[in-house]
């Protein structure tokens, strides 16, 4: 896209650091919580991610 400015990717990359420490965080408090539901939740928005990515 040629309209697209370099802040943009700076925010997108920011945006996407973020939301990949708050699902390790919220992944690792799950796993000590041994909920089985919200791990299949953080699973479901990791295969998420993954396909953003790709």
């Amino acid at each position: 896209m040629p309209q697209m400015m370099p802040l943009n990717w700076i925010t997108l990359y920011y945006f996407f650091i973020l939301t990949f420490m708050i699902m390790m965080i919220m992944n690792f408090y799950f796993n000590n919580k041994k909920l089985t539901s919200h791990s299949v939740f953080s699973i479901s928005m990791k295969s998420q991610l993954m396909t953003w990515t790709w």
